[in-house]
């Protein structure tokens, strides 16, 4: 079954992005994954990544996930339109 949302996203994904800015926070298997599909279709001007360890942050870069990064949640969340948690919630729910 399709969701009644895909038509309309993969309407939009050619024209104007849905979102300016993403931030997503944790770019692991799931974030680095959803960094790729907003990239690919076109949902988002920026996409922008958080996380723990600059060396993976800079090769989710490399492989087209990320547009940038940040190592501190609150320097990249002020500007966005949407962020996602893709990562335990425990690990910055601190800094939320």
């Amino acid at each position: 079954m399709i969701p009644r949302l895909l038509p309309f996203i993969m309407s939009t994904s050619h024209s104007e992005p849905l979102f300016r800015h993403v931030t997503i926070i944790g770019i692991g298997l799931l974030g680095g994954s959803l960094g790729l599909a907003l990239k690919k279709q076109r949902l988002a001007e920026t996409v922008v990544g958080i996380g723990r360890r600059q060396e993976n942050l800079e090769l989710a870069i490399q492989m087209g996930a990320i547009d940038q990064f940040f190592l501190e949640p609150h320097d990249a969340v002020s500007q966005s339109d949407l962020i996602v948690l893709a990562t335990p919630v425990e690990t910055y729910l601190p800094q939320i």
